[in-house]
Order: C-alpha cells, then sequence, then structure tokens
C-alpha cells in the first residue's frame, strides 16, 4: 500500500470520528435545552433550527480558513506531492474543524450548566 493510499484511509477514518463526536456533541447541547426529538429534513423547534444554522456557519468557516491556511502550507513545503496536498486539504480542514466546533458545542454546553445551577 502506497503512502498516499494509507494518508487518505487515515484520513477518511479520522474524518468520520471527527463527524461521528461532532454530531453527538450537537446532539448534547440540543437535549441540554430541552429538545429531544427532531426531524432531520424536517421542521424543528426553532430553538433546533438556529443551533444548526449557526452551527453550519461556524463549521464552514473554520472549514475554508483552515483549507486555505493548509492549502498554504503544504503547497510550500509539499509542491511535488499534489495528492497530500489535495488529501490535507480535503480531508484534514474538515476533519480539525469538526473537532474545533465540537469543542465549543462543549464549552457552551458547559456554560449552559454552569448557569443553571447558580
Amino acid at each position: 500500500m502506497t503512502r498516499l493510499v494509507a494518508t487518505i484511509i487515515a484520513s477518511l477514518v479520522a474524518f468520520l470520528a471527527a463527524a461521528k463526536v461532532h454530531g453527538r456533541q450537537l446532539r448534547l447541547e440540543r437535549e441540554l435545552a430541552g429538545y429531544f426529538h427532531v426531524t432531520f429534513g424536517g421542521r424543528n423547534p426553532e430553538f433546533v433550527e438556529a443551533l444548526w444554522r449557526a452551527e453550519r456557519i461556524r463549521f464552514w468557516t473554520v472549514t475554508l480558513v483552515l483549507a486555505a491556511a493548509i492549502g498554504v502550507l503544504v503547497a510550500t513545503r509539499y509542491r511535488r506531492q499534489v495528492g497530500f496536498a489535495v488529501v490535507a486539504v480535503v480531508l484534514w480542514a474538515p476533519t480539525v474543524s469538526f473537532l474545533v466546533t465540537g469543542a465549543m458545542s462543549a464549552w457552551r454546553a458547559r456554560e449552559e450548566q454552569r448557569h443553571r445551577v447558580r
């Protein structure tokens, strides 16, 4: 197995794991707010729609900034390894973005719990 194929497989696994963790964290945040049932692709309470809308904006903003930064870094450092650069931009940026926005969700949920205790 070539290095690039191994990198792609490992990157896909990391991407899927990060997406799963991110989704779980958003579910926990939503449930903490008292919304236990949603309909994907259907109508949901305004809180849920607002949470998802804001999360899409956060996710894509972080992803695009990271993709640009990673693209510049990889292009300047690994000019001849185009496949590696593509994997870095296409898979690593959204993977890190899922982790960052998931951590932001965890922080918001923790703050919400902290305020409820007071």
